[in-house]
């Protein structure tokens, strides 16, 4: 028997018990429940997106964002990052909130400015920071 053969021998006896085990603790766990009992709101929420020249892909983060059911107060942030494009119009035209570009302080990188700013600014009881090119 070929080396391979062993090490595939081996990886499956590993593999099929763990696996076996992963799906039965899968099963036992709770369903989670969509809670709209005015008693068990959840936090507010505030999603900020710190955004540099992501005109191209906002959009599908923007769509899916408000496509969310959340059942309490959420907010959506854009911090323009100095964008060269139409970053700003575009978030602006899906109606969320819009930070615009500000002059950069000394010590700070944009990254990390853009998302202070929108903390600063958010309502939210939580905060989210994501990346503009992400669904």
């Amino acid at each position: 028997m070929s080396a391979f053969v062993i090490i595939i021998f081996i990886l499956w006896a590993i593999t099929i018990p763990l696996a076996w085990r992963a799906e039965r603790a899968y099963l036992r766990l709770d369903e989670l429940k969509i809670v709209n009992d005015e008693d068990n709101l959840l936090p507010s929420l505030s999603i900020i997106i710190p955004a540099r020249n992501e005109a191209q892909v906002l959009p599908w983060l923007l769509n899916s964002l408000k496509d969310q059911a959340y059942s309490s107060f959420l907010e959506i942030i854009v911090v323009d990052d100095n964008s060269q494009d139409e970053t700003s119009e575009i978030a602006k035209s899906v109606g969320v909130k819009v930070i615009e570009p500000a002059e950069l302080p000394s010590g700070w990188l944009g990254k990390p400015h853009a998302c202070h700013r929108g903390a600063k600014s958010a309502l939210g009881e939580w905060l989210l920071f994501t990346d503009a090119d992400t669904i």
